[in-house]
């Protein structure tokens, strides 16, 4: 797998770092002229991305479930919803997520900042506890 912001040259195959000459590489390359590229081909990888939508991908699927579930049906666009409403409360419940998390995190970075400061190991190895406990949290509310 190609690390982050890498291209493979769909002419010649060579591996480029993604910097703002790669582009014209491969407008240049082999001195050819400009060729459309099929970007179906995928030529690049972005592990990022694609773990992301891979993440998204299993979550919609699962909250299709549930909806399902509760409602007997799947989501449909006719379904007599307010969706800019319903779209702006689930905006606010992220936000509410987001900002727990965030005080997550800061939370475990306090404990293991404390950490630092203790000279007994099994002090040191209590506080890694608590800010993995913090940091690894599996409960979804379902």
């Amino acid at each position: 797998m190609l690390s982050s912001w890498q291209y493979i040259c769909p002419k010649c195959g060579k591996t480029f770092s993604n910097t703002i000459s790669d582009p014209l590489h491969v407008q240049y390359c082999e001195g050819k002229k400009k060729q459309n590229i099929n970007f179906d081909d995928k030529p690049y990888e972005f592990p990022i991305t694609d773990g992301a939508l891979k993440d998204v991908k299993r979550v919609s699927d699962d909250q299709d479930l549930v909806g399902i579930k509760k409602y007997g049906k799947p989501l449909d666009h006719k379904m007599d919803y307010n969706w800019r409403e319903m779209k702006l409360q689930e905006f606010a419940d992220y936000m509410k997520y987001d900002y727990c998390e965030y005080l997550d995190k800061q939370e475990a970075i306090r404990i293991l900042q404390s950490a630092v400061t203790l000279e007994h190991a099994e002090n040191i190895r209590n506080y890694i506890k608590f800010a993995l406990e913090i940091l690894t949290k599996t409960n979804t509310g379902k």
